[in-house]
C-alpha cells in the first residue's frame, strides 16, 4: 500500500516542517487523532524519512523525485484530474512502516493511511493524490470530499481507491477491490449500458463488499428503483458476477 502526494517540482513540503506541524497539532475528532512523528534515516535507501504514528500504526513519509515517463504511464484511473497535470512532478510517498507492512491492505491500516494523507493535504494543497496500488490519481478537492465522507462514517471511496475497467463483452470490471476482498466485481453489459447509474451501482456494491467476506454463494440485493440485483461468485471464485435479476 502506498500513497503519493504530488506537487510542482521545487514545491514539495520539507520533511522537518511537516514533522513540526504534525507534532504541534492535537486530536481532530472529526478525522483523526494527534500524530506523533520522528525523523529517521531509512536503512534501505539511506534517505531521510519521518515516521508518523496514527492511532498506534506507524507510517513512513519520504520525498520522491520527479516522476519519469514509466511512472506517469502507470496512472490508469483519473478522478477530476487531467493526466498531464501529474507529469514531471515530485512529491511525498506514504507507506506503512516495517512493523505493519505485511498487513498493508487491512482496512484499519488503509484507513489510518488515508487519515495521514488527508493531514498532508491540509498542510499544503497538492496537485494530485495517487493511490499507487491501482494507479489512481485524484484531484485534491475530490480526494477531500470522498475521504472526509468515509472518515465521518460514510461510504468507502469506491471510485478513487477502486477503479472500473471496460470488459471485452461490454461490461465493467472493478480494479482494486481484490486487494481487500480477494475478488473483483464483474458487472453485466446491461448494467454498464446504464451509464452513470451503472457506475453508481458499482460504487454502492464496492462499499458493501469491501469489508465483507468473499462472496461464496449467490445472493440477491435490492437496488435503486426497486430492481433486484443478483450477485454470484465466478467459477474460479476470483470475481463476483453482478446482473439485474429477471
Amino acid at each position: 500500500m502506498a500513497w503519493e502526494v504530488l506537487y510542482p517540482s521545487g514545491s514539495v513540503p520539507r520533511l522537518e516542517r511537516l514533522q513540526a506541524a504534525f507534532n504541534a497539532v492535537g486530536d481532530d475528532e472529526s478525522r483523526m487523532p494527534a500524530l506523533s512523528c520522528q525523523r529517521l534515516v531509512n536503512p534501505a535507501s539511506g534517505y531521510p524519512t519521518i515516521e508518523c504514528m496514527v492511532g498506534g500504526l506507524g507510517f513512513d513519509i519520504a520525498a520522491i523525485g520527479v516522476w519519469n515517463r514509466e511512472e506517469h504511464a502507470a496512472i490508469e484511473h483519473c478522478f477530476d484530474v487531467e493526466p498531464d497535470t501529474i507529469f514531471n512532478r515530485a512529491g511525498l510517498t506514504i507507506v506503512p512502516g516495517p512493523d505493519i507492512a505485511n498487513m498493508a491492505h487491512a482496512m484499519p491500516v488503509v484507513r489510518a493511511g488515508a487519515m495521514l494523507v488527508r493531514r498532508i493535504v491540509d498542510f499544503k494543497s497538492p496537485l494530485a493524490i495517487v493511490w499507487r496500488p491501482i494507479g489512481s490519481a485524484m484531484e485534491p478537492g475530490y480526494f477531500r470530499r470522498v475521504v472526509d465522507a468515509w472518515l465521518a462514517g460514510g461510504p468507502f471511496p469506491a471510485l478513487g481507491m477502486v477503479g472500473l475497467r471496460s470488459a471485452p463483452d461490454g461490461g465493467l470490471h472493478s480494479h482494486g477491490l481484490a486487494l481487500f476482498t480477494g475478488q473483483e466485481l464483474r458487472l453485466d453489459p446491461a448494467i454498464a449500458e446504464a451509464g452513470s447509474e451503472g457506475w453508481a451501482l458499482a460504487a454502492r456494491l464496492i462499499d458493501r463488499l469491501v469489508e465483507s467476506d468473499a462472496v461464496q454463494s449467490p445472493l440477491e440485493l435490492s437496488g435503486e428503483g426497486g430492481r433486484t440485483i443478483r450477485l454470484a461468485p465466478s467459477a474460479n471464485g476470483r470475481f463476483v458476477v453482478v446482473e439485474w435479476s429477471e
